[in-house]
């Protein structure tokens, strides 16, 4: 019998990358995990568990429930979670 599901409420924490400087800090943020930023290309480079996924300018970095992170386009990440705090 297929049965329906809905998601519980999860808190994470999420930092849009927009500049030089929220690079500086999603960076301080992340350290001590697999990241690398490109100048030329103006992504940070993350590795996750589906391979290395980049972060454009524009887009969110995510803090996963098991402290993984990865990014998310503005439009999906504003169509899927609102601020709280």
């Amino acid at each position: 019998m297929i049965k329906q599901y809905q998601m519980k409420p999860v808190i994470k924490e999420a930092m849009r990358f927009t500049d030089l400087t929220t690079r500086d800090e999603i960076l301080t943020w992340m350290r001590g995990y697999s990241a690398t930023y490109s100048a030329t290309q103006k992504t940070i480079a993350v590795l996750t568990h589906m391979g290395t996924m980049n972060c454009n300018e524009g887009d969110w970095m995510v803090r996963g429930l098991e402290g993984e992170f990865y990014p998310v386009s503005d439009s999906k990440f504003t169509a899927t979670y609102e601020e709280i705090s």
